[in-house]
């Protein structure tokens, strides 16, 4: 009989399948199988009993070790790595034990959702195997903290430890220094851990001296790899070295975006109750100077009906 382990929701929301995150990293599994949640509260919560893993520097992820040894990651909202940190607290650090229900943090919703592409949040389960769990999803209008929302049956053990000794054995790269804004993340470490896949043999990279599975998820969020950091690809040939270096090369994360809601001010000559200060949207990011107009609105007369057609057709024109 297969030993069931029970997943809890981190977060009180609506329940979504993984395949509705806009973000193919996620909606195709790349990552790993999972759930996505549209939070209804700013409260993370741990979804089983275990170990913080990881807080990422930026604490829009992360990542738990369940006390069965598998390792969850949850991710709040889609580029919310932009926001370096902002509009999020979180009370955990790398090694805490907690409990399934414990908070393990807050974000201010208001702030992220202007900021974020969405808060659409994805719950992923890292590098499991199809031979080794099977992965029931249990699908719910809205989530609650006493209610699984996922439930795995434990065919196997998960090792994916890298032996030093394994390094000698492989051809290796220059050393290489990542330029990516936001260093290795989960989106980036799911695109090299995807292409590691294709490769036979054992695939790692090295930063400072510790190694870690390019094929593991788990294990490049754990190396911890910011912008500036220099790390090496080892890997059984040079053509699989050239092509992971392709991409570590040339890893671009997006500028954070400034919301909708960004004030433009300008400054003028012109006096008015606010100050000399004129508001409206901002259409770019950037600095402009000049002369601000105010335009008069203009009143149309619109007919809701009209017997002249070709009339009408030509004021399109």
């Amino acid at each position: 009989m297969y030993q069931t382990i029970k997943i809890f929701p981190p977060l009180l929301g609506a329940m979504l399948s993984i395949e509705q995150v806009p973000d193919i990293v996620f909606s195709e599994k790349i990552v790993g199988d999972g759930i996505a949640i549209d939070p209804l509260n700013n409260h993370i919560f741990a979804p089983v009993t275990g170990m913080v893993k990881s807080v990422h520097k930026a604490k829009h992820a992360i990542t738990v070790t369940s006390s069965d040894g598998f390792d969850i990651l949850i991710h709040i909202g889609l580029d919310t790595v932009n926001l370096d940190g902002n509009g999020f607290k979180i009370f955990v650090s790398d090694g805490d034990k907690v409990s399934v229900g414990d908070i393990l943090g807050e974000f201010d919703m208001d702030y992220v959702v202007q900021r974020a592409k969405t808060l659409i949040s994805p719950m992923v389960l890292l590098d499991l195997k199809p031979d080794e769990y099977k992965v029931n999803i249990l699908h719910y209008t809205f989530t609650q903290l006493d209610a699984p929302i996922i439930e795995l049956q434990k065919l196997g053990d998960i090792n994916i430890d890298v032996e030093k000794s394994q390094k000698n054995k492989l051809s290796y790269s220059e050393l290489i220094t990542i330029t990516n804004i936001h260093g290795i993340h989960a989106r980036p470490a799911a695109i090299l851990s995807a292409k590691a896949k294709e490769f036979n043999g054992d695939v790692l990279l090295e930063k400072n001296g510790k190694l870690a599975n390019l094929k593991s998820v788990v294990a490049l969020l754990g190396l911890a790899v910011n912008m500036g950091d220099k790390v090496r690809i080892h890997a059984q040939t040079l053509q699989q070295i050239k092509e992971l270096a392709n991409i570590l090369n040339n890893l671009v994360d997006e500028k954070e975006k400034l919301p909708h809601s960004t004030i433009a001010k300008m400054q003028s000559n012109v006096g008015n109750i606010d100050g000399n200060k004129y508001y409206g949207i901002s259409a770019s990011v950037g600095i402009a100077s000049g002369k601000p107009h105010i335009l008069n609105k203009i009143n149309f007369a619109i007919k809701e009906t009209s017997t002249e057609h070709e009339a009408q057709k030509n004021k399109f024109l």
